[in-house]
């Protein structure tokens, strides 16, 4: 096959597609999102469809191909109350790194060297790291992970938040989920039922432990060496954090345009990167029960 496929999916190829993919480079995308509560007004696909749009985009601009999307993962902390249809669906840990390593591992077997994920959900990463390290050391294939989305860290996008530090513009359903949504389809954001909302601490906890944000941390005399782990709700009322009043489309588009230029860098270099030695190409347990 001498012509470029219609599509950069591997869902939409047939295999003759994907062998010209692999013809261009040995890298390929698997981008991971969630399923969960974003405030009354955001879709709770939000983290999912934002993952995706930038690894579309980074795709059609690099001839790397990507897995479909894997629309859920470990989101215990949005479940909420019962019989309350908030929507999360989370995966248990297990789940979650075998559904990982399943994927990627027949990634591998099929002929890719570089796998990157891409997450769209920050708790994701709190439980990847052992599984990346089992698919390098199982089989050599170099394993990244790129983590397309702002929380504490605003560098690349903070001339276009416009809400100030204290209004955490990055985090959960508020200024920058809420313009990415936008940017997607408008008509899933309902800004009628949205609420401007700061964390709290937990009424468990002393006034004196500090909930600033989103983050597992809390400040204790302005250090954050403290974990609590926590339910959602337990800080934020609403299910928002910050201001998506603030929110444009103009802003969203802004912003997948940002984190998508930076991943077609990232990429391009891995490209110069000289294929690892892969020295477990086939996926022989594949059926371990």
């Amino acid at each position: 096959m001498s012509s470029k496929p219609v599509s950069n999916c591997v869902g939409e190829l047939a295999w003759p597609d994907i062998q010209w993919f692999q013809k261009q480079s040995d890298i390929v995308m698997i981008p991971v999102g969630s399923l969960e509560q974003h405030g009354a007004h955001l879709p709770t696909l939000c983290d999912s469809l934002a993952v995706q749009e930038i690894t579309k985009r980074i795709s059609a601009a690099t001839d790397v191909p990507y897995y479909p999307l894997v629309w859920t993962g470990y989101a215990p902390h949005h479940l909420k109350t019962p019989e309350k249809g908030y929507g999360t669906v989370t995966l248990r840990p297990s789940t979650f790194c075998d559904l990982m390593y399943d994927i990627a591992r027949s990634a591998i077997h099929h002929g890719w060297n570089k796998i990157i994920f891409l997450f769209g959900h920050a708790s994701n990463a709190k439980i990847a790291d052992p599984i990346f390290r089992k698919l390098r050391y199982d089989t050599g294939a170099m394993i990244g992970l790129y983590k397309p989305y702002s929380e504490r860290d605003l560098h690349l996008i903070r001339d276009v938040m416009t809400g100030p530090v204290e209004d955490t513009p990055g985090w959960h359903a508020g200024e920058m989920e809420t313009s990415e949504m936008m940017a997607i389809n408008e008509k899933w954001v309902h800004l009628d039922r949205a609420v401007k909302e700061h964390t709290h601490t937990p009424s468990y906890l002393p006034k004196s432990f500090l909930k600033e944000d989103g983050a597992a941390d809390v400040l204790f005399e302005n250090e954050r060496f403290l974990v609590f782990p926590m339910e959602h709700m337990e800080f934020t009322d609403s299910g928002t954090i910050g201001d998506p009043f603030a929110a444009t489309k103009e802003k969203g588009e802004i912003v997948f345009q940002r984190y998508a230029d930076y991943g077609v860098k990232v990429i391009e270099e891995l490209k110069k990167v000289p294929s690892p030695k892969v020295f477990q190409r086939e996926f022989n347990n594949r059926c371990d029960w």
